[in-house]
């Protein structure tokens, strides 16, 4: 019970600082450091719920959804942000794939298309468009596979 109010005071003043989540994996300690599974599990339970919580902030604001600029965050830091994690090799991929399924999730649920995730992700900062491309492919997997698959008639 403790443990969660605290977590939920640090998730308001992140928001309420506009922290970026790049920032916040900082401050969780998920930056070049490899820890057990477990423990990066938590931890980026938290940066998910903190992006969560950018992206309900944007909404209340009318800004952006996808980019949440005034709260620090949003979905497209968070999808470079996994994206940045994978390729620095700092936490598996196996750990991140629940994470990067949610937010995915999260879009096709949205409608966002390959198009308008691609204009989205071309406001990203000149350091992280190497993982723009990255992004979308994983996106157009995702969708790819998501989509039931027609069954053929056989012909008699």
């Amino acid at each position: 019970m403790i443990a969660e109010q605290w977590q939920n005071k640090l998730l308001k003043d992140w928001l309420d600082d506009e922290q970026s989540v790049d920032k916040v994996a900082v401050f969780l300690q998920l930056h070049g450091v490899r820890f057990a599974k477990p423990l990066v599990e938590k931890r980026l339970e938290v940066l998910s719920d903190y992006v969560k919580q950018c992206n309900e902030k944007s909404l209340r604001q009318d800004t952006d959804l996808s980019s949440g600029k005034q709260s620090g965050g949003g979905d497209i830091a968070f999808a470079v942000w996994l994206s940045k994690a994978i390729d620095e090799m700092t936490i598996k991929p196996s750990s991140i794939e629940r994470y990067r399924n949610e937010l995915f999730t999260r879009w096709d649920e949205a409608n966002v298309s390959l198009t308008t995730l691609r204009d989205q992700l071309s406001k990203v900062e000149e350091s992280d468009l190497a993982h723009v491309e990255s992004i979308v492919s994983h996106y157009e997997t995702f969708l790819h596979y998501k989509k039931p698959k027609r069954r053929r008639k056989a012909k008699h």
